[in-house]
């Protein structure tokens, strides 16, 4: 701004000064002329006056001479407007005549100028000629020396002078005005010239100037992104195309060097160890952060060092090898994974890529080199999900929802098992490579409803197998989205629950036979109560009868009161409360016992016939059981074929292991003896297999069986810690099979013992009776009193333990197993065990309980299952009174 100020200024400064001096020079030489031009007016008006003058003084000095020369300037200063007076003075300088009548008398030292001029000179050097003046005020004055009129002859004249003025101040103010106005354009053009220089040097001098200055200067700091853009029609215009090329060479050697130095600092910035190398000598020369840092070295230590220092399986040769491949361009890139060892001496696993640069002086090898540590632990991490998703127990599918189909593109190992198809096969087809279309409509409905809001769902479906044959699985879906939120697949977990479904609904169908099997005992316990009653009257009438009609109607009564017995002791065998008798048993010999009884009663039309393992393992088992099993398994086969067949029993060994057990509802995983027996009969419904347990369910008329044959033997297979399995299908035939569990004890054969009969003192033996049945109560102590017992009653454990507290002098203690109170038959017998050892304690009770079963030998006591009679009574005191 500065420069541009000075350059503005002084150049047209000095135009206009230049101006002004030609003005003020044309000025002076204007004045000189006009100068020039009023002498020349006024000499030629004093020639015109003294010529005048002298010819009317020609005649001599005298009186009509003069007068003629008064006349003479009168007329003159009448004729000439620039005389202004014209005056004769005599020797004393006093004004004798005058153009003016009014100056006539005065002293010339009133006309101040023309008196300065006159006095300059002698008369006598005047006389004959004549002088004038012209003044710088415009006024011109002369003087003219005569001789006065009266001088004698011989003598010295007097001389007088004339003495004119001249006034050309009009002459010169017109001439100053004319100089003025000359002056005056000349300034305003000097003006208008001036500013127009000073536009026109701006706009073509000074502004192109500044703006190569400013380029310049921008040059000088570095920055070429300016131009002046000086249109190219003189040397400026040249000059800024030379800056602008020049200009362009210095972008691109800028943007040429800001490259490099950007590739310097991304490779000096990447994360991936980046090496140079010498190609002859293979020192290195230079190594980025990444590179030192992973190392440890710092760069100074980098660039002493070789590659084979700290790169593993590198030698001096093979590096000299790849190099030289590389020199004769064979190889663009050498790719190897290695290893690095650091500073510290820890090793890393790396992969690298060598690549040499022939352009640089002298050549150079890049080598970029990878960490592949974390790498390697991600790719590890992917192995083994894959491998975790492979080995996994259920199917995993991925599904691409973007495409039409929804094509699977990823299925597990576990899937192509479960559908026979290989993962070729199955990656590209749809999901519906997999349904029954006739069973999942309600399933597809509900998958389509999910991927359309993007949920994830969970349906069970019936699918198909490769070979036709369908399951049904428990399917969720799981939907993914990308980063941006967007659903792109659906990740399937498939199930097969085809066995899990069976096995619930064995498990519903075992928990409703449980659940019939507790109403079944508590029915049967109070039925035996009700049995013990009537059988115990029975046998007291029976005694006391004479006529034998009346014995054949108590005989009749006691064989239907034994028959209702016999089934309530069906209904605890199912309800699995049945008092077995535990023994180590080989099921091919009780087989064999039944099989030789059965024959005679199945009738002609039925063949029977076995296949036994002869290295069956034993069982501990209620013997009775296994013959009752097998009579009932028989007769039901036999009921299946109205017209005969074959009835086959089997036994095998099986070892069931705990991936198995899932299939045997019930059945821990272990070592079994399974007894089958199979039919080729009209088979079993499944609605007939779910309720074929459930006691007094029977497909048979009204009359023709109990329904209790199938239900004491679940209740059996169940009480020794086994199971029945059903094997049927309507009009196939079935297999029943039950599973007992192997005993590692040996069979022991004893021979039956002789027991002597032993009578107690009866009047001595005090009996105290606990039952909170009264009817059970009057029968039970008329047995007592009739064997000679004397008995004591009571109807709760409560009161029975008070009464041993004060009474200890009981010799029995008999009561019932399950009364109210809160206090069992158990409780009163653990009592008398503590607080009373030599006192006896017998139980009975309308059903057994594990409890008992589960005691040591020479602690438990005794129960006698009701309903009982006499003598089974007797028996049982005696026993429990003779134990030591």
């Amino acid at each position: 701004m500065k420069i541009r100020f000075t350059v503005l200024a002084i150049f047209p400064l000095m135009v206009l000064l230049a101006g002004l001096l030609v003005i003020t020079m044309q000025y002076a030489v204007s004045y000189q002329f006009d100068s020039a031009a009023v002498h020349g007016k006024s000499a030629s008006h004093f020639q015109v006056i003294s010529a005048q003058l002298k010819a009317s003084a020609s005649g001599g000095p005298n009186e009509t001479q003069f007068e003629s020369l008064s006349g003479e300037m009168r007329w003159l200063k009448s004729t000439m407007r620039d005389l202004q007076i014209a005056v004769v003075l005599d020797d004393t300088e006093t004004i004798i005549d005058s153009s003016d009548p009014q100056a006539i008398g005065r002293s010339l030292n009133e006309f101040p100028g023309l008196n300065d001029f006159a006095t300059q000179f002698s008369r006598e050097s005047l006389l004959g000629g004549q002088l004038y003046n012209i003044g710088d005020g415009g006024l011109a004055y002369g003087v003219l020396a005569f001789e006065l009129p009266g001088n004698a002859a011989g003598s010295n004249p007097e001389i007088g002078l004339i003495g004119l003025i001249l006034d050309q101040r009009q002459l010169v103010s017109i001439l100053k005005k004319k100089r003025l106005s000359i002056a005056g354009y000349s300034t305003l053009i000097l003006f208008i010239v001036t500013v127009t220089f000073w536009i026109l040097l701006g706009r073509f001098f000074i502004d192109p100037l500044l703006r190569l200055r400013s380029t310049i200067r921008s040059f000088s700091k570095g920055d070429y992104s300016v131009s002046a853009n000086l249109v190219q029609g003189n040397e400026m215009g040249e000059i800024s195309l030379l800056l602008d090329s020049l200009a362009s060479i210095h972008r691109e050697k800028d943007k040429a060097e800001a490259s490099r130095n950007r590739l310097a600092q991304i490779v000096e910035d990447s994360v991936s160890e980046i090496y140079v190398a010498d190609a002859k000598s293979y020192k290195i020369l230079n190594a980025n952060r990444a590179a030192r840092e992973n190392m440890g070295y710092s760069l100074e230590e980098c660039v002493d060092l070789m590659p084979w220092d700290f790169v593993g399986d590198l030698t001096e040769q093979n590096v000299g090898e790849v190099v030289a491949l590389l020199s004769r361009g064979d190889l663009d890139f050498y790719n190897f994974e290695t290893t690095h060892k650091r500073k510290d001496g820890s090793i890393y696993p790396v992969q690298a890529s060598l690549q040499i640069m022939t352009n640089q002086s002298p050549p150079v090898v890049a080598a970029m080199v990878q960490d592949m540590t974390e790498r390697n632990r991600q790719q590890e991490d992917v192995r083994l999900r894959d491998r975790a998703i492979e080995e996994l127990d259920v199917g995993v599918g991925i599904v691409d929802v973007r495409k039409a189909g929804r094509p699977i593109v990823y299925v597990n190992r576990h899937l192509c098992e479960m559908t026979g198809y290989t993962a070729e096969q199955l990656i590209g087809s749809g999901p519906e490579i997999f349904r029954d279309e006739d069973h999942n409509d309600d399933g597809v409905c509900k998958i389509d409803a999910a991927l359309a809001k993007g949920d994830p769902v969970q349906v069970l479906m019936t699918y198909k197998r490769k070979t036709g044959t369908k399951y049904i699985v428990d399917l969720y879906l799981s939907p993914v989205h990308d980063t941006e939120g967007h659903l792109t697949h659906y990740v399937g977990i498939i199930r097969d629950v085809t066995k899990k479904l069976e096995t619930e609904a064995q498990l519903n169908r075992s928990q409703k036979i449980e659940a019939i099997g507790q109403l079944a005992g508590g029915v049967a316990h109070d039925f035996n109560n009700l049995l013990s009653v009537i059988i115990g009257n029975i046998e007291f009438l029976k005694c006391e009868a004479d006529d034998e009609h009346q014995k054949e109607l108590l005989n009749q009564a006691d064989a239907a009161a034994q028959m209702g017995a016999r089934l309530t002791r069906k209904l605890l065998s199912f309800a699995k409360q049945d008092q077995l008798e535990q023994l180590v048993l080989d099921v091919n010999e009780q087989i064999q016992e039944a099989m030789s009884l059965l024959r005679t009663t199945i009738g002609d039309n039925y063949s029977l016939d076995s296949s036994l393992d002869p290295d069956l393992w034993h069982i501990c088992a209620d013997p009775t059981g296994i013959e009752n099993a097998v009579v009932n398994l028989t007769l039901n086969a036999r009921d299946a074929m109205p017209e005969g067949g074959l009835i086959m029993i089997e036994t095998h060994n099986v070892s069931i292991g705990a991936d198995e057990a899932g299939d045997y509802l019930g059945v821990a995983a272990g070592d079994y003896v399974r007894l089958s027996v199979s039919d080729s009969g009209c088979g079993m419904s499944a609605d007939v297999v779910e309720r074929i347990f459930e006691p007094f369910y029977t497909t048979k008329d009204v009359g023709e069986n109990s329904g209790l044959g199938l239900a004491s033997t679940y209740g059996f297979a169940r009480q020794s810690g086994g199971n029945v399995i059903v094997d049927s299908n309507a009009g196939s035939g079935a297999m029943i099979s039950v599973l007992l569990p192997r005993s590692e004890k040996e069979m022991i054969l004893t021979e039956p013992m002789q027991e002597a009969e032993v009578e107690h003192a009866a009047e001595s033996c005090r009996v105290l009776v606990v039952e909170d049945d009264e009817m059970v109560m009057e029968v039970t102590v008329e047995r007592l009193h009739a064997f000679g017992y004397l008995t004591t009653q009571v109807t709760s454990g409560l009161e029975a333990i008070a009464l041993l507290e004060k009474d200890a002098s009981f010799d029995l203690v008999l009561t019932d197993l399950v009364m109210g109170g809160g206090v069992s038959g158990y409780d009163v017998a653990d009592w008398v065990h503590q607080h009373l050892p030599s006192c006896k304690v017998l139980l009975t009770s309308g059903y057994s309980d594990q409890r008992v079963e589960g005691q040591h030998s020479d602690k438990r006591p005794r129960l006698l299952q009701k309903p009982y009679r006499m003598a089974d009574l007797k028996e049982a005191i005696n026993a429990v009174l003779e134990e030591v």
